[in-house]
Order: structure tokens, then sequence, then C-alpha cells
């Protein structure tokens, strides 16, 4: 199986595969976080981790078990066990995880093994996958951290206890653990055809701006599959036939509804079969007795007008008719005439979009280039002055800048020759022999813009000063 993040393929493991990720059983539930890129064997500046989170564990039916009050910074090229006192009676069904600062923890995957040796995980990857719902919020970025036992980036989802980011995402355990190729498979199949299986099912999981005190919604009845596909079988029982177990009023979703039986409908492939069918039947009814008011009348042709012929004249009219001055053949005037209830459609604008620029050819152009940057220096993005380049073959430049919900340092991938800038969103070439400006020096760490003159009083310097630099291979 080839383990891979992004919407539309494998992002669904096997507990099998995952063995490597779960810690022994033990007397009490064991949980990893996998934190930014701390699993590298060699220590080095990390860009994307952060410190521990706040978590914890609840029952089926949503009662907290335990919880662990992060705060601590993870150690380098390391991910430390947290451990819960759940006893052996009882398995955590779902979890959520918090942040614990503002200063913003990348976050890429969870593994936990209960003190009854039921091994449960869950990813990034699916955060990725639902940033569709997420506007232009910024979610997520690459991380060097994979699953262990597998080649699988899934990279990370950022939290913060602040307003940049999420603060907290709770999930369903046991709707991520898989315990065979198959099912994992079906799994991820259903979450691609019917994305809001996933992402619109606040208790398989929800991603919280402002989370809830003392509880996360639950399903209080098992989830039946249907035997033949493997998906659920009642998509709209997991959109919204959840239950709030405690006082959620001031709890707030990312673009999820968290109140039951309110969510977006959501019919599997025999439901909307069926609906259609109905549907059909219905309009057939009301047209044979005659009640259906939007059905053509009789006689009637099936663009409503009367069957039959009319002789037409030489230039297109009815017979022994002749156009008026400014008609065409048809019956149209000629020319155009402005509607002014037709409002045309607009571009916007968006720093999120991405624009294959090679230099700035104005020095107006250059000084907003350095007022945006300024903005952002303020807001501490790390497009300022942080630069990741990574050698792996799954990390895309392209894919990082296009995305509107991402996040994090400017970034190069060297195997796919480019480097995005993060602040402006704009994706350059690495210099070559062949390619000398207009480019991305790696050597020198700095993009070589076209020559726009000598550098007197007037001359604006776009190149950026990076303070850290991490290389990920």
């Amino acid at each position: 199986m080839a383990f891979a993040a992004g919407f539309g393929l494998d992002i669904a493991l096997t507990v099998v595969s995952l063995a490597a990720a779960f810690v022994p059983a033990s007397q009490e539930t064991q949980c990893r976080v996998g934190i930014g890129s701390k699993t590298r064997t060699t220590a080095g500046l990390d860009l994307s981790g952060g410190n521990y989170p706040h978590m914890f564990l609840y029952d089926t039916r949503g009662e907290l078990i335990d919880y662990s009050i992060g705060g601590g910074s993870a150690e380098q090229a390391s991910n430390d066990i947290v451990g819960f006192a759940t006893g052996t009676s009882t398995s955590p069904e779902y979890m959520m995880i918090q942040a614990s600062t503002t200063d913003a923890t990348c976050i890429s995957y969870i593994s936990l093994t209960s003190a009854a040796n039921d091994q449960r995980t869950w990813h990034a990857g699916y955060i990725k996958q639902c940033a569709a719902i997420a506007d232009q919020n910024q979610l997520w970025y690459p991380s060097p951290e994979f699953i262990p036992g597998t080649d699988f980036h899934p990279g990370c989802v950022w939290l913060s206890d602040d307003d940049r980011f999420l603060k907290a995402i709770s999930f369903k355990l046991t709707d991520f653990g898989f315990p065979e190729s198959e099912t994992a498979q079906r799994a991820q199949a259903q979450y691609t055809q019917f994305p809001n299986t996933l992402c619109q099912a606040p208790a398989r999981m929800a991603m919280w701006t402002t989370p809830p005190v003392d509880c996360v919604p639950v399903y209080l009845e098992e989830e039946q599959r249907d035997g033949t596909t493997g998906f659920d079988l009642d998509f709209q029982k997991i959109v919204d036939g959840h239950a709030l177990v405690c006082d959620m009023k001031d709890a707030k979703t990312l673009n999820q509804n968290i109140q039951p039986g309110q969510g977006p409908k959501t019919l599997n492939a025999k439901q909307l079969a069926d609906e259609k069918a109905a549907a059909d039947a219905a309009q057939a009814a009301t047209n044979e007795a005659g009640t259906n008011t939007n059905a053509p009348p009789p006689g009637a042709g099936g663009f409503g007008g009367t069957v039959g012929s009319i002789p037409a004249g030489s230039s297109g009219g009815v017979a022994g008719t002749t156009p008026a001055v400014g008609v065409g053949n048809f019956g149209g005037v000629l020319g155009s005439i402005p509607n002014p209830d037709v409002v045309q459609p607009t571009k916007r604008s968006k720093r999120s979009n991405t624009r294959q620029v090679q230099g700035r050819s104005t020095r107006d152009s250059r000084r907003q280039v350095l007022d945006r940057r300024e903005v952002l220096r303020r807001e501490k993005d790390h497009c300022v002055d942080r630069l990741v380049i990574s050698h792996f073959g799954d990390h895309s430049a392209t894919e990082v800048c296009q995305m509107t919900n991402s996040w994090g340092p400017d970034f190069v991938s060297v195997v796919e020759g480019l480097y995005c800038d993060m602040c402006e969103r704009e994706l350059w070439q690495l210099c070559s022999v062949t390619t000398t400006s207009g480019c991305f020096d790696l050597e020198r760490k700095e993009v070589r813009h076209k020559a726009l003159g000598a550098e007197g009083e007037d001359y604006i310097d776009l190149r950026k000063k990076f303070e850290i630099i991490s290389e990920w291979e």
C-alpha cells in the first residue's frame, strides 16, 4: 500500500503498518505525539516543532477518563511518551489535543496504546484532506516527521492558543486505526468520494477555534457498515447523528456545525439513487394527473411553442412581415444592450494566490513587497526570515505555495527544483547553469533578481536575510 498524503490518495493506515509507531502495552495508556520534526536522529534547527499540547481522553459516552497538561518543550530528535491512568477496563474512544501556549506547535501524528493493548492512531493528513472547508485559515505545513514503520510524511497541523491557528482538534480514535489494508482502503475511498463523512462529521473529527471544556461530540450508537462497500451505512447519522453530552454553547468549530441534526445533507449512493427515483415518480404522477403547474400545456413542443409549422419569410420573420430596422434575422436587436442589473464578476486578490513572478520592475511594487513583509514580521509569520530546504521526494514547493491553507517558512523542494516565497506565494526556479537570474540561489540562500539598474540610493533590495535555516534529508 502506498502511503501518501493528499485528497484522493491513501492516507488511511493499517495498525499492522503502524506497528513501529505504537508503545508496548503497560499498566496505563501510553501516547506518543509526533511533533514537527522530532523523530529525526540528527538534531538540528527545528522549524515545525513546538511545545507539547494538552491531551484529553474520553470513553465511548464522551466522559473524561484522564488528561495530560502540556506546555513543555519537546526535546530535539525525540518524541516523548505521555502516560494516562485509564486502567485495563477502559479503552479510550475519543481524544482531544489542545494548544498549550501561543507558541505555535505543528502536530504530525498521535499513536496510542491502551492498557488493554488496543492500538489507536490519527495523523495530520486528515486535516490536510479537509482543508477545503477551512476557507483561508492557516492549517498545514510539510514536515520531515514520518510515521514510524512507514515512509509516509503526513505533514503537520498548526495549533496555538491564540487566533492565528486552530486551538484544538478532537477525533474518534477507532475511526482512524484500521486492522487491515482492505478496511483502510475502503475508509479512504469513502472519505474521498463523500468528504462530508470526514470533514463535516464533528464526532469523527472536529477542528476547534474555541474548544469545549468538559466533553467532545460522540456517537451514542455504534456506526453500521455496508457489507459490500464497507462504507458507513447512513451518512447523515455520521454527519449530524452525534450527541452533545455537555454544554457546548460557547464552543466553536471551523466551519462545522456541531448541533445534532443540523449538518449538511449527505446521502450515500443508494440513497441518492432512491431519492432521484422517488422525485421522478412523483413528477410523472402529477404530469399524468394534470396537477403539475410546471408541465407544458397539451400540444406544446419541448420548448413551450405550439406544435406545427409557421411559414417563414425570406428574411427569417413570419411570412408577409418585414424585420424592423436594427433587427437581425432571428428577431434579436443588432448590437448589445447593457443590463444595469447584471453585476460582472471580479477576481478577488488574495495573498494565498500563487503568482509566477520572476522579479519586479518598479520601485513602487518593490516597496509594497517590503511593506507587506513588515506587516507579516509583526504578526510573527515564519515566511519573513525562516527557510526550509527539503530533499524528500513527496514534498512539493508547488503544493505548499498553491495551498490556500498552508503556513510556515519559505520552502525549497530540491527534487522539484523550486523555491516558494511563502510571504508572496511566488514560485522561483532554482538557479542553475542555464538559469542564472530570476531564480533562487540555493548556495547563497537568496533570490537573484533580474537587474534593474545600478544599486544607488533608490535601490530597494528584496533579498531576505534568513535567520533560521533547516535542511530536511
